[in-house]
């Protein structure tokens, strides 16, 4: 897509506000410490880490699982659906549609949403 090498047609194409959270939720299933958050986010995002932890800082709740949903919703699926609707207009193409779904996602005994 950044290389404008996709077909010229209409399209849509979009998200969740919280896409990674069934994932972070299933690989961490106990409570996330302020250090395990900063060891994960240094693992995933290497020398941009501090860069990253600047945007999505630990929210001190004692479980910080909630902020890496944000974090790794942004990063994997938010921000990339971005990036291919910015990339199809700068080819011309004005047909495109861009959604972002926020629904609230259920889960027993998470509160996800202050």
């Amino acid at each position: 897509f950044l290389q404008g090498k996709f077909q010229k047609k209409p399209f849509i194409i979009g998200t969740t506000t919280d896409e990674a959270f069934p994932i972070i939720y299933d690989v961490f299933r106990d409570i996330m410490t302020e250090g395990l958050y900063q060891i994960v986010m240094q693992a995933a995002f290497m020398g941009k880490a501090p860069l990253v932890l600047k945007e999505y800082p630990p929210n001190g709740s004692g479980d910080e699982r909630t902020t890496l949903s944000r974090a790794t919703s942004d990063h994997y699926y938010i921000c990339p659906a971005r990036r291919v609707i910015r990339a199809a207009t700068q080819f011309g193409l004005s047909d495109v549609w861009l959604y972002h779904f926020d629904q609230l996602t259920e889960a027993t005994g998470v509160e996800l949403w202050d």
